[in-house]
């Protein structure tokens, strides 16, 4: 399996000048696309080295979970603070979003696309739950 480059991930990586900057190890993010760093790495070394060593699906996979675990960080820091009626509004909310999520990615061709649409709409959903009143 040759490493997928889908376009759209590369762009945004290398548009914001994140394809020559030095990589700390760990899961820490880059706020101009939300995608964490040691994300930015794998697929950059992939492109870079036209490798197989590590493909696009397995980094995809990696950093699905790394902003699944960012995500329920921020949902729990939120549930925290809500009374008891609006944490089951929000558990509610986040359940649809769920569905949601998975359905409008489901839809597309590629489980390489499929994947970063997830990852994608999980960045987005941390950031309204960082903000969520």
């Amino acid at each position: 399996m040759r490493v997928k480059n889908t376009g759209i991930l590369s762009t945004m990586l290398i548009a914001g000048g994140l394809g020559s900057a030095p990589v700390a190890a760990g899961a820490q993010q880059d706020v101009t696309t939300g995608f964490s760093r040691a994300y930015q790495a794998c697929i950059i070394y992939g492109e870079t080295h036209n490798t197989i060593a590590i493909p696009q699906s397995e980094c995809d996979a990696r950093e699905l979970r790394a902003q699944d675990a960012r995500l329920n960080t921020a949902y729990k820091a939120v549930v925290a603070r809500l009374s008891p009626a609006r944490k089951a509004d929000l558990r509610t909310d986040e359940r649809n979003w769920i569905l949601a999520r998975d359905h409008k990615c489901a839809k597309l061709p590629d489980p390489d696309l499929t994947t970063e649409c997830k990852i994608n709409e999980t960045i987005k959903r941390t950031a309204y739950l960082r903000r969520y009143k």
